[in-house]
């Protein structure tokens, strides 16, 4: 069964909602993943794992976010994969900063997904192209 945009978006939720509204840990964060011990991989350089990312979110508060476009490419079928391109608008705010001091970004995102036997979708590869910040953003000084 082709992977789908509506499929992509309800991964793209529960995960970043784990990680983001949650605060789920690196145990709850694998659980996305196909292998047991992802990399999420940011083309800026500084690559990290479950945990490193589970320790930046918890420096923040008020986190927010949606998909604001998802592009869908199937790749095979045995396995089911595809290939999903996207941008996900992003807001937070560094803990102890007044409330409208607020880190706004587009996130860029490139994921290979896997649909398994049981129909449940798992990130094979995460990558994280680019964050374009916007001109009214605080700055990420964590």
């Amino acid at each position: 069964m082709a992977i789908t945009h509506r499929d992509i978006v309800a991964l793209a939720k529960a995960f970043l909602d784990c990680v983001m509204i949650e605060k789920g840990g690196p145990a709850e964060q694998q659980k996305f993943f196909l292998h047991p011990n992802p990399i999420l991989y940011l083309l800026r350089g500084d690559d990290m794992t479950p945990q490193q990312n589970y320790e930046l979110h918890q420096k923040l508060t008020d986190e927010e976010h949606r998909s604001i476009r998802w592009d869908i490419t199937q790749l095979c079928d045995k396995p089911d994969r595809a290939r999903a391109v996207g941008v996900v608008y992003w807001q937070a705010r560094i803990i102890g900063k007044p409330r409208d001091d607020l880190v706004k970004a587009y996130l860029f995102e490139e994921w290979i997904v896997q649909r398994m036997p049981s129909g449940e979708l798992k990130i094979v590869i995460f990558m994280n192209a680019d964050h374009s910040f916007l001109p009214d953003s605080a700055p990420l000084e964590i």
